[in-house]
């Protein structure tokens, strides 16, 4: 009898190792869902945006381009930004920030912003974003003097640098 006893209590801590390993795995999924789900929000939030504007004389009026010279100064984007082209002529490294686009609603999704790196031979300007705001990259987020990227919104607080 002492034989089968041994036998069950071997199957029991074969069970639950097995439930362990099906535990995991489903903590597993579950983690992964929650992530698409995520990403899911993000894009109806953007397609929302998109359809929102998607008559909106701002975001096509990107034929229309206002010059901004001398920026001299760390800079972040404002409402009043809608199409600018800004020639950043700093002295030392600068920072151009694309802030949250509920704090520049004129910003519509599709409006574009060209910056310039028109300063000296060693002085950068860094692409950055702003809290909440994902900018996605193309060629990388430095710009070194003589460069130049054009960045659009793409949908809720997210912009592409273009080139």
């Amino acid at each position: 009898m002492s034989v089968g006893i041994a036998n069950n209590r071997k199957n029991l801590a074969a069970f639950r190792a097995t439930l362990n390993t099906w535990a995991s795995a489903i903590n597993t999924l579950i983690t992964g869902l929650a992530a698409v789900v995520t990403d899911i929000t993000t894009i109806e939030g953007d397609i929302t945006a998109l359809q929102s504007s998607k008559q909106d004389a701002a975001a096509l009026s990107t034929l229309n381009f206002a010059y901004t010279n001398s920026v001299s100064i760390d800079y972040t984007l404002t409402a009043g930004d809608v199409n600018k082209v800004f020639d950043i002529t700093n002295a030392g490294a600068t920072s151009f920030t694309f802030p949250p686009t509920g704090t520049i609603s004129a910003f519509r999704v599709g409006c574009v912003v060209y910056v310039y790196n028109n300063s000296g031979s060693s002085n950068n300007i860094t692409l950055t974003a702003g809290g909440g705001v994902t900018l996605l990259q193309g060629p990388g987020v430095t710009l070194t003097p003589g460069q130049c990227a054009t960045v659009m919104r793409i949908g809720t607080s997210r912009y592409l640098r273009l080139y």
